[in-house]
């Protein structure tokens, strides 16, 4: 059972080495990489060359032009297509951490034959190499997902993390592959999908990790754009033949923690919260002993804290008011 990898790379050449040789040092060897690096102007051809001239496995492919990630993964996605039984898409500069992934993987596919993903956790370091957060577990504490659990945590959580996933490559395909209308959700979406649909196996160890970077193509959305795209990421999810109806009250929590995340809202209030600590600290003075500015700072913090919370209440309106249009268009 063979496990097809497909890499895009642009100007990661300072991680190829680390994240290439942490995939041939799986203990499951059945597999094969396609990398097509996207006009890297960089050493990153020089190393790629190096590993495809060293493991047979290792198909490497170049484009003259930098045409951006979402061309790229493109492109390698249909190129790989039926290649292997199983689909392994990985970043450049996401090495794993485990060598034990791929065989752990090929063990639940094996001991759940009716699954169509296992995946596990990533974590998240910093540029510095810090790390910053784990992710990619589900709410319920469980090896085994159901399609009916597996939807259901669709709903509570972004549960699936897209860096350290393996799933059948025919059924991915069979329900339409990346969606690139969803922007970076699209990865998110055909992994939980597919979860839904068919089940899933958890596996409860951090087994790559992910390089945050501000310049990504997921930091890089409007706030518009990313409600677009949540809300129209619910719409597919509810197109599908699932084997269970989610309830209102799953639905109204996906809205508020997607549009609680894109808006910052935590933060958002949380600088407000700060801002009242601050008037209450002021108004405590003294009245006869309050300096002559005290007026002009109170009415400015008082308007700060004013705006912030009329423009949230505004967008949070707005965007409830999008994936209620987006629902039922």
């Amino acid at each position: 059972m063979k496990i097809t990898i497909q890499m895009p790379n642009f100007n990661h050449g300072h991680y190829l080495q680390e994240t290439i040789n942490s995939i041939r040092q799986q203990t499951y060897q059945n597999w094969e990489m396609y990398i097509l690096d996207d006009g890297s102007t960089d050493n990153s051809w020089d190393i790629l060359s190096y590993f495809a001239n060293l493991d047979n496995r290792i198909n490497i492919f170049r484009s003259d032009i930098n045409r951006g990630v979402v061309a790229t993964i493109n492109s390698l996605d249909d190129f790989c297509a039926g290649r292997g039984k199983f689909m392994h898409p990985h970043a450049a500069d996401n090495p794993l951490i485990s060598n034990l992934f791929f065989e752990k993987a090929i063990d639940a596919f094996q001991k759940f034959p009716e699954i169509a993903i296992v995946f596990a956790l990533t974590q998240g370091v910093d540029l510095n190499g810090n790390v910053v957060g784990t992710w990619g577990s589900p709410k319920a504490d469980v090896y085994h997902l159901t399609p009916e659990q597996a939807t259901q945590e669709f709903f509570l959580s972004d549960y699936i993390a897209g860096e350290a996933v393996i799933f059948k490559d025919d059924l991915y395909r069979k329900h339409g592959g990346l969606d690139l209308d969803l922007g970076p959700l699209c990865d998110l979406f055909i992994n939980e999908a597919l979860a839904a649909l068919y089940g899933g196996v958890f596996i409860k160890e951090v087994v790559t990790k992910t390089s945050l970077d501000n310049n990504s193509y997921s930091r890089k959305q409007s706030i518009i754009n990313m409600v677009n795209q949540a809300a129209l990421m619910e719409k597919k999810f509810f197109n599908l033949p699932l084997k269970s109806s989610p309830s209102q009250d799953l639905i109204d929590i996906y809205r508020n923690r997607k549009i609680g995340d894109i808006l910052l809202y935590s933060s958002q209030m949380g600088l407000v919260n700060s801002l009242t600590q601050l008037l209450e600290l002021i108004k405590s003075w003294p009245s006869t002993r309050r300096p002559n500015y005290f007026e002009a700072i109170r009415t400015q913090l008082e308007g700060i804290q004013n705006v912030i919370e009329e423009d949230l209440k505004l967008t949070i309106k707005n965007s409830l008011k999008i994936y209620s249009d987006m629902r039922y268009s």
